[in-house]
């Protein structure tokens, strides 16, 4: 790492980091890309100055913690049905370009969409364990598992794998 690369930290947010990012969105607006995806064109503010205000902080850190945790416009709710359709019709359009998939689903930050989208077919965590059933099949399920050939035997209830005691 470079002398010259900012000081930063991978700790926790705490609260009065959060509301300095809260005060400085709110004075100086939140930083929006002009021309499109990649362009590197930055309308307003920039996140290195907002990042600049927070000790430790750099800006994809500010950036992410924004539109992930504390935009208020990000909808806390449940995905509904109505979403995940959305969702899943927007994954065979645009395969996994998340950024391009949340783009039209308002409300829903893109590193929300994965997790979500595998919860609609019914590949998410815990999905479907308490049944020990598959999850129901989906076409969309061919894009997001291995072929059959390169998947291991699934276990069985108690089996041990071996080496483990």
């Amino acid at each position: 790492m470079s002398g010259l690369a900012p000081k930063y930290t991978k700790r926790p947010w705490q609260e009065e980091e959060d509301n300095i990012l809260r005060d400085a969105i709110e004075k100086l607006g939140v930083p929006e890309i002009s021309g499109g995806k990649g362009s590197g064109k930055t309308l307003g503010p920039q996140w290195t100055d907002i990042a600049a205000l927070i000790p430790e902080r750099v800006a994809k850190q500010c950036r992410e913690r924004w539109r992930n945790h504390l935009d208020p416009s990000v909808s806390r709710q449940p995905w509904t049905e109505e979403e995940n359709e959305t969702l899943l019709q927007r994954y065979e359009k645009y395969g996994s370009s998340w950024a391009e998939i949340a783009s039209g689903m308002p409300g829903r930050p893109d590193n929300g969409c994965a997790p979500s989208l595998l919860f609609a077919v019914g590949l998410g965590e815990n999905s479907f364990s308490h049944t020990h059933l598959p999850a129901p099949p989906h076409p969309i399920c061919a894009y997001l598992t291995p072929p059959p050939s390169t998947r291991p035997p699934p276990l069985c209830a108690g089996a041990r794998i071996s080496g483990t005691s």
